[in-house]
């Protein structure tokens, strides 16, 4: 089955205020004091729908506990992967991560997170769905005369909470001339 991209989003955003309730709800000391940490206030953790990952397949508990969505389309859009070496069915994202939901048009396309100590590794995490990952990207349907464009989604978002208009790409590696011109081309639509 393909999902389309609409299907997508309504998942992801699901997705995106289960881990921004954790966060909010747990008060997890990690996740909460690296947010302050890198000066950001609950008001714009909650504005662009930041979230944590608490423990072990959180998402796969939360999303299949009342059957509000099919376990294959979670393995289809990612959030979810099957460890055939255990048998195991696990949450894309482990746990002691921040979770940036990355918005296009206003729809959750794409996640990057962040590991919230120094064991977890990788560092970075980015869960795509036919989609590249420029955080913040509607920033340009306003055609401001200044935009900044830095590596991944906490620059960014340190960077809007000081008055700066800003993206983030995420994967700088990745960065490339399709980047630049979705950048140049946006129109928000």
């Amino acid at each position: 089955m393909l999902l389309s991209q609409d299907r997508v989003s309504k998942i992801y955003t699901q997705i995106a205020l289960i881990y921004n309730r954790l966060l909010n709800e747990t008060g997890n000391i990690s996740g909460v004091e690296y947010l302050k940490g890198r000066g950001l206030s609950k008001e714009t953790i909650n504005r662009y729908l930041l979230g944590y990952v608490p423990c072990e397949n959180v998402i796969y508990r939360e999303l299949t506990k009342d059957n509000s969505i099919d376990v294959k389309e979670l393995i289809e859009c990612n959030i979810l992967k099957v460890c055939v070496s255990s048998a195991r069915i696990r949450d894309y994202f482990s746990p002691n991560r921040i979770v940036f939901p990355v918005f296009e048009n206003g729809k959750v396309v794409c996640f990057s997170a962040r590991s919230t100590d120094d064991v977890t590794k990788p560092k970075y995490k980015t869960l795509k769905y036919n989609k590249m990952g420029i955080f913040n990207i509607d920033i340009f349907k306003y055609n401001y005369p200044t935009v900044y464009i830095v590596e991944g989604a906490i620059d960014a978002l340190t960077l809007c909470h000081l008055g700066f208009n800003a993206v983030g790409i995420l994967g700088i590696t990745n960065f490339g001339k399709e980047h630049i011109e979705k950048m140049l081309y946006y129109d928000g639509k």
